[in-house]
């Protein structure tokens, strides 16, 4: 409801300060930036509501003007538009608001954006100067504990973040920030956490082994004392980083701490959205994680947290999927409790929850808002308390606990390793899993390095882009007549194809072939029968291993990962083992494949080579009396593709397809009445999901900000229950993929046994059956056209 003119200025103004602290600490608690913002539309309403004899230097108090400073500050290193905060700190740019002489809010606000955003020196001498002085006024004016350990950290941090100062002055504002420090924990003792996370900054401050050790004791009791999550995160991470600087095995400790607590900060009882905007900002610590492990020639613990710490928000979804037919035999209503809980909070988590509207409305809709959040935090504790009751039944101590590095070795396919890339700031690492062996193996990395990765990816993504290759309507290969050809846009003195060629080529060399070299890949064939999983993470993660080679017919050295092995990709070994250890046989009213072309999705480019595409597979698959049936233009609707899924175990999408990086549940395929959503897709809880054909563009391309946490619709497709999937690294060729599918699902059913008499496609068939398919493209249209055979990509088992 808008805000009514104060009849009694003061009441007015103490209620809207209640309110105002309230939401900035949640902000700051939540990093959501919809409660900081109408904490300024509200204050610049209230500002200009208030009669003239009002007393409007009293609206915003020092506490007040502390939290949004702090949340301000806090904000601006997680979002991914900070200029929205510098956009809300100038609405403050208003004498009412000021609370000292010579020192205006919006002042202080700006500072607190641009020491987070840029903590350099040249910064800092700018912005710390106003920031003290915020603090001295704030203490003259009221004794707030907060402020107080604020202008503590500043003094006790100062050769760091203030203007370096030398000698005497150094030491004098070392010891009133101690003595600060002493006040605040004398008068607050549940301030223990701070304090000692303070002590933790000053004595690493100072050097000596003798002092990074006292500095490593304070930061582990800050983790242990902190009360809420981004405490005990910060308070871990500095722990784990001076722990590093003295090579220290207790920063595996600090590690372990901040890879749980990442999953608790982006837990259940957060929307997808909120979870992915959290992980944006962490995911990386993950990876420093396993190279602090891998520094210490701990394999099993750095796979152990780069699994824990990777894939968070789709093992989330899976879980909530978990099958309780064995909990339900022996207790049916626990089972029946804990699977309704689970289903509200995938629908919660699916909501995106916004402001909309006009200041009107702002307060009834945020009422809504904190509704919808409360029952999806108490959704979340309740789930909790059931997973805690149901691990003190007998034979279920373990329910969704995560497994051991022990039981993924246990679990793997027999026909070939399980590869996970590491690169981080310092190496790059392999760790192999290999069927049988009881211990990971460890291939250490020498002549790649996180730089060369990353010109690799952004070279790579630069001339794509540059190419316009993001949708299959986009796409020809320019030096062949197509009324689709590429356009190129980009100022690049390479063509794609040479950026492919020279990427492929440093991937083998300095990454693929030293991994099949160690493994003892020597028997070269068109058509090999060993399989490998890769698992990249980092900047490793959009880069096209699979196909890694020199190519080259005149050169001796020419070789590629074709000639050893058929590639998949998983984005986690866990999603790899699960489904090996859950095999199941389709009943026969299930087994069978659902077609669908869309070729003229309304708002997309036409795309007729989909009809093509499905004519060609439909007769492949009809020769074999495989079950079928086809959706076409208008019969290609949502409702239709759902009913199919639940019908038929394959399906095969000839379509556009949309991702959503901001929002991954909304990512989906173009039908004629709309966008089918993954959300919608995954709440189906398909329970004879098989195999998914993507035929669409970029199906398998994620988002770097969230490399960790693979957000695409190939991905989202394996969360959604189907076992394997075919995607695209980037935009395919219309007139390719007619042939490419022919060859797929021909040499799918060459490899697939009877059941009952009656043909079957084989799911676990599909990826030698790509690489067959692929292999035929490849001499078609001749080794140097990468662009046309490399983007295709096998994900699952």
């Amino acid at each position: 409801m808008p805000l009514a003119p104060a009849q009694n200025p003061s009441v007015r103004i103490g209620t809207f300060q209640r309110l105002a602290s309230s939401l900035a600490y949640y902000a700051l608690n939540h990093q959501d930036s919809d409660h900081l913002e109408e904490i300024m539309t509200l204050l610049v309403d209230l500002v200009s509501q208030i009669p003239p004899d009002g007393a409007k230097n009293s609206l915003m108090s020092p506490p007040l003007l502390w939290m949004v400073a702090l949340t301000l500050g806090s904000m601006a290193r997680s979002l991914k538009n900070p200029d929205l905060l510098r956009t809300l700190a100038k609405k403050m740019a208003r004498p009412e608001l000021d609370l000292y002489p010579g020192l205006s809010t919006a002042e202080v606000l700006q500072a607190y954006i641009d020491f987070n955003l840029d903590p350099s020196p040249s910064t800092n001498k700018k912005t710390m100067p106003i920031i003290v002085k915020f603090f001295r006024a704030s203490l003259a004016s009221c004794d707030n504990i907060a402020v107080k350990l604020g202008l503590a950290r500043i003094l006790i941090a100062q050769p760091q973040w203030y203007h370096s100062p030398q000698g005497d002055e150094s030491a004098s504002l070392t010891n009133e920030g101690t003595a600060l420090l002493e006040e605040c924990f004398d008068s607050a003792p549940e301030h223990d956490s701070t304090f000692h996370y303070f002590l933790g900054r000053l004595f690493g401050g100072s050097g000596g082994l003798d002092q990074f050790e006292k500095a490593m004791f304070h930061f582990s009791r800050a983790t242990s004392d902190a009360k809420l999550p981004h405490e005990r995160l910060e308070a871990a991470y500095e722990w784990a980083e001076m722990a590093l600087k003295v090579k220290s095995t207790d920063s595996m400790t600090a590690f372990d701490v901040i890879v749980t607590t990442i999953s608790q900060i982006a837990g259940l009882e957060q929307t997808v959205e909120k979870r992915h905007r959290m992980l944006s900002g962490l995911s990386s610590r993950v990876l420093q994680a396993a190279e602090a492990a891998l520094s210490f020639e701990e394999v099993d613990k750095a796979l152990e947290l780069l699994e824990r710490g990777r894939g968070l928000v789709w093992n989330q979804l899976n879980s909530l999927r978990t099958p309780l037919d064995e909990l339900r035999s022996r207790d049916p209503a626990l089972a029946n409790r804990l699977e309704s809980v689970s289903r509200m909070l995938e629908d919660a988590g699916g909501q995106s929850r916004t402001l909309e509207g006009g200041s009107g409305d702002i307060m009834e809709r945020r009422l809504a808002l904190q509704e919808e959040s409360s029952t999806h935090i108490k959704l979340a504790r309740e789930r909790e308390e059931l997973i805690e009751t149901i691990r003190k039944v007998t034979g279920f101590e373990s329910f969704l606990r995560p497994l051991p590095s022990s039981a993924w070795l246990a679990d793997l396919p027999t026909s070939g390793p399980v590869v996970v890339l590491q690169a981080f700031k310092a190496r790059c690492d392999a760790i192999v899993l290999v069927p049988g062996r009881r211990e990971p193996m460890h291939i250490s990395l020498p002549n790649f390095s996180p730089k060369k990765a990353q010109r690799l990816r952004d070279g790579l993504r630069l001339s794509l882009s540059a190419n316009l290759l993001v949708g299959r309507e986009a796409i020809g290969i320019s030096d062949e007549t197509d009324t689709r050809a590429i356009r190129p846009t980009g100022t690049s003195k390479k063509s794609v194809s040479e950026v492919l060629r020279d990427t492929l080529r440093e991937l083998w060399k300095c990454v693929v072939k030293p991994v099949f070299t160690r493994l003892g890949f020597k028997q070269r064939s068109e058509n090999p029968d060993t399989r490998i999983w890769w698992c990249p993470t980092g900047l490793l993660t959009s880069l096209p291993l699979h196909a890694a080679g020199i190519y080259e017919t005149t050169n001796p050295d020419s070789e590629s990962a074709l000639d050893y092995a058929a590639s998949s990709y998983i984005p986690t070994v866990s999603l790899l083992t699960e489904r090996v250890r859950n095999t199941r046989l389709t009943p026969a009213d299930n087994a069978g494949i659902c077609m669908l072309s869309q070729a003229n999705a309304p708002g997309f480019e036409p795309i007729p080579g989909t009809k093509q595409e499905i004519d060609r597979v439909v007769a492949t698959v009809s020769a074999s009396l495989i079950r079928s049936t086809r959706l076409e233009d208008d019969e290609a609707t949502q409702s239709a593709l759902l009913d199919a899924m639940e019908n038929y175990d394959w399906i095969h999408l000839a379509c556009h397809g949309t991702q959503d990086t901001e929002q991954p549940l909304e990512s989906g395929f173009a039908l004629a009445d709309g966008r089918l959503e993954l959300a919608t897709i995954i709440k189906s809880n398909l329970k004879h999901a098989e195999f998914a054909f993507l035929s669409a563009c970029q199906t398998s391309t994620g988002d770097v900000k969230l490399s960790e946490e693979s957000v695409h619709l190939a991905a989202g497709m394996l969360a959604a229950g189907y076992r394997g999937v075919v995607g695209t690294m980037w935009s395919i060729i219309d007139r390719h993929a007619p042939q490419v599918a022919e060859d797929f699902y021909r040499d799918v059913l060459a490899r697939s046994g009877d059941v009952g008499g009656r043909k079957r496609l084989d799911g676990e068939q599909a990826a030698s059956a790509l690489h067959h398919a692929v292999q035929r493209l490849r001499k078609s249209v001749g080794d140097s056209h990468y662009v046309a055979w490399v983007p295709y990509v096998h994900f699952g088992l």
